[in-house]
C-alpha cells in the first residue's frame, strides 16, 4: 500500500512547530485515511495544542486499529482521557468520520455446541446480520444459533470448505461479509472495528481483503498469527478457493487471476482450535483433505505446501521434506504465490532435523534470494550455518587428535614438524574446545601445551582472552544481582 511522504510532518514536530504540522497532516489524511502513520502524527499534534488535546487518543486509537502491531500506541496514549466525537470542531469530525457500510458475520459450523453461542454472543454487536451454515451437527449447533439470531442453512459435507463457504456467500445479503470460526471470539475492545475498517476501505476498486490477528491458545502460551483474511466487500463477487487452508479470490479463472492487497487491522480473535489436546485430530483431518485437494489438481501449489506444513507439524519430517520441495518447485511458475517464504522455512528445518544440512544450506541461500526482508530466512540461513560450524569444529577436534595419536605410529619417508603431535595440536585443541565454548577445557589444554614448550604467543593470548571474559562475566552477574 502507497503512502503519501510524511517526513516534513515529522519535521515539524520535531522543531515543535505543532500547528504546521496539524495543517500538513490534516491534507495527507483527506488524502490517505488509511495511512496509520499519518494518524500517529496526527494525534502527536493534537496532543501539542491545547484545545485539541483530548482528542489525541482517538487519533492514536485510530492509528493502532490501522497497525495492531504497534503496540506502543496504547501505551502512549494511555495518560490521555478519552474523549468522543460529539463536540469535536467539523474539520476533525470529517477526518474520523466513515462511510456507514453492512457487515455479515459468516462461519460454517459443524457439532460446535461448546463454543458457538459465545462466538455468536461476541460478534453480533460488531455486525449487522449473522448466518451460520451447518455441515452435519447431530448436536446443538444449529438451535444454539437460531436462538442467538443467526440465520441458519444445512449443507451437506463434502470435504470442501470453500464448497460451504461459497454457500454462505450466496446468503449474504450485507456490504461486506466477515468470516468468524466457531472457536473464534471477537476481542470486546474491537466490537466497532469490522464496520469501521470496512467503512474505511470500502471505496477500494480492486477491493481489499483485511486480515485480522488471529490469536491462537497453545496451551500453556498464546500466538499470533497475522496472515488470515477475514474481511472483505461482496459486491465483487469473491469466492473461496480450495479444499481446505481456503483462500479468498476472484470469481473466475482461478485463484491466481487477480492480485489483491491484504491489509492488516486490529481485529482481534482469539481461537482455541490449535490446543494441544485438538491438534493432533486437526492435523489428520487436515492432511486427509490436502491429499484430496492434490488428487484434484496435482500442480495445486497451495495444497502441496500446506500439506508439507502438516506433515512437518506431525513429525512427519521425510514426507514433509518431499511436500515442501514439491511447493518450492511449483511456485517458481505462480508469481503471485505469497508462501513461498514459509514453505523455504519449514523445509530447512525439517531438513536440519533429519540432518540433511548440505540441503538445508542450499535452500537456505535460496530463501534469502528470494525472500530478503523475511526475518525467519535469515535465522533458519545463520542457523544451519551454525550447526555446520559446529559440525566441522567437532570434525577439526577429531582430526587433531588424531594427529596425536598417529605420530607414534608414523614411519614414512617424509619429514613433518615434530611440533605437530606436542604443542601445535593442543593449542589447535584448545582453540577448538574455546570455540566450542568448553572454556575450562580450553584453559588445561593451553596449559599442557605451555608444559610441552609452546611458544608464548600461542598460549598467553588466548588465555589473557578467556581471562578477560571472565573478568567481564563476574562484573555483569554481579550488576544481575
Amino acid at each position: 500500500m502507497n503512502f503519501a511522504p510524511l517526513s516534513p510532518i515529522r519535521k515539524h514536530l520535531e522543531a515543535g512547530r505543532f500547528q504546521e504540522a496539524l495543517s500538513l497532516v490534516r491534507k495527507a489524511l483527506k488524502t490517505n485515511r488509511e495511512d496509520p502513520t499519518a494518524w500517529v502524527y496526527l494525534a502527536q499534534s493534537l496532543e501539542q495544542i491545547p484545545r485539541f488535546k483530548a482528542y489525541a487518543p482517538l487519533a492514536y486509537e485510530r492509528a493502532w486499529i490501522l497497525d495492531p502491531r504497534a503496540n506502543w500506541i496504547a501505551e502512549n496514549c494511555s495518560h490521555l482521557p478519552p474523549l468522543a466525537l460529539t463536540k469535536a470542531p467539523p474539520w476533525l469530525a470529517d477526518l474520523f468520520g466513515v462511510p456507514r457500510v453492512s457487515v455479515t458475520c459468516a462461519m460454517i459450523a459443524r457439532n460446535e455446541e461448546q463454543s458457538i453461542r459465545q462466538t455468536l454472543e461476541a460478534a453480533k454487536p460488531a455486525v449487522d446480520e449473522m448466518i451460520v451454515v451447518d455441515t452435519g451437527s447431530n448436536d446443538k449447533t444449529p438451535s444454539i444459533a437460531k436462538d442467538m439470531g443467526a440465520c441458519v442453512y444445512s449443507y451437506p459435507w463434502k470435504d470442501n470448505f470453500s464448497a460451504a463457504r461459497n454457500f454462505a456467500m450466496e446468503k449474504v445479503r450485507t456490504d461486506w461479509v466477515f468470516w468468524i470460526d466457531a472457536d473464534e471470539i471477537l476481542d470486546p475492545k474491537d466490537i466497532v472495528v469490522p464496520r469501521l475498517v470496512a467503512g474505511i476501505f470500502d471505496y477500494k476498486n480492486p477491493p481489499v481483503l483485511l486480515r485480522v490477528v488471529l490469536s491462537n491458545n497453545l496451551g500453556a502460551d498464546t500466538s499470533d498469527n497475522y496472515d488470515v483474511s477475514r474481511l472483505f466487500p461482496t459486491r465483487f463477487g469473491l469466492k473461496f478457493w480450495g479444499r481446505i487452508h481456503e483462500q479468498i479470490g476472484p470469481p473466475d479463472g482461478d485463484f491466481y487471476a487477480t492480485a489483491y492487497d491484504h491489509p492488516l487491522v486490529r481485529i482481534r480473535l482469539h481461537h482455541n482450535g490449535y490446543h494441544p489436546a485438538l491438534i493432533a485430530k486437526k492435523l489428520e483431518r487436515n492432511i486427509r483433505v490436502l491429499r484430496l485437494a492434490i488428487q484434484d489438481d496435482p500442480n495445486d501449489v497451495v495444497s502441496w505446501g500446506f500439506l508439507g506444513r502438516e506433515l512437518y507439524l506431525q513429525g512427519e519430517l521425510s514426507q514433509a521434506v518431499d511436500a515442501l520441495y514439491q511447493a518450492e518447485h511449483l511456485a517458481q511458475n505462480v508469481a503471485t504465490y505469497g508462501r513461498l517464504p514459509e514453505i523455504q522455512s519449514y523445509l530447512v528445518d525439517a531438513l536440519t532435523r533429519l540432518g540433511r544440512l548440505d540441503e538445508a544450506m542450499t535452500v537456505s541461500h535460496r530463501a534469502v534470494e528470494s525472500s530478503s526482508l523475511f526475518p525467519p530466512g535469515w535465522y533458519n540461513y545463520g542457523k544451519v550455518r551454525l550447526m555446520m560450524a559446529w559440525q566441522l569444529s567437532e570434525s577439526a577436534r577429531r582430526a587433531f587428535l588424531t594427529a596425536r595419536e598417529k605420530a607414534p605410529l608414523y614411519d614414512g619417508i617424509i619429514t613433518y614438524d615434530p611440533q605437530i603431535p606436542r604443542w601445535m595440536s593442543l593449542v589447535a585443541l584448545a582453540d577448538t574446545a574455546k570455540l566450542q565454548g568448553d572454556w575450562t577445557a580450553a584453559v588445561r589444554l593451553y596449559e599442557q601445551a605451555r608444559r610441552e614448550q609452546a611458544p608464548d604467543q600461542a598460549v598467553d593470548v588466548p588465555l589473557e582472552h578467556i581471562k578477560n571474559q571472565l573478568s567481564e562475566l563476574q562484573h555483569l552477574f554481579t550488576e544481575g544481582e
